[in-house]
């Protein structure tokens, strides 16, 4: 037998939703706000909303969202941070660009 079982199904998500991502992904486009524009903002309210909290930060990516807890900790320069060896390399880049030893 040589069924592959997709772990997700990224094609069959995408076809599901299809129209609201392209329509989404255009009003970006037009709105060319990549960076801190309005769908950010909303993002950012409707997330803090669903997780019951006063506000929320949308980050680029998982490296800024640990290099950004790890800053509201106070982590930095002459600190030590442990974490797994078969970490992602994000987790000690996050830390290291800090001034922390990984």
């Amino acid at each position: 037998m040589n069924n592959i079982i997709p772990f997700v199904d990224l094609k069959q998500q995408y076809k599901l939703h299809q129209e609201v991502f392209e329509e989404a992904m255009r009003e970006v486009c037009l709105a060319s706000s990549y960076i801190l524009g309005s769908e950010l903002e909303r993002f950012e309210c409707r997330f803090a909303d669903y997780i019951g909290v006063k506000e929320s930060v949308g980050v680029a990516s998982g490296t800024d969202s640990i290099r950004l807890a790890c800053q509201v900790l106070g982590i930095g320069h002459r600190d030590e941070v442990l974490m797994p060896a078969n970490t992602f390399i994000a987790s000690a880049l996050a830390v290291s660009d800090l001034g922390a030893t990984v």
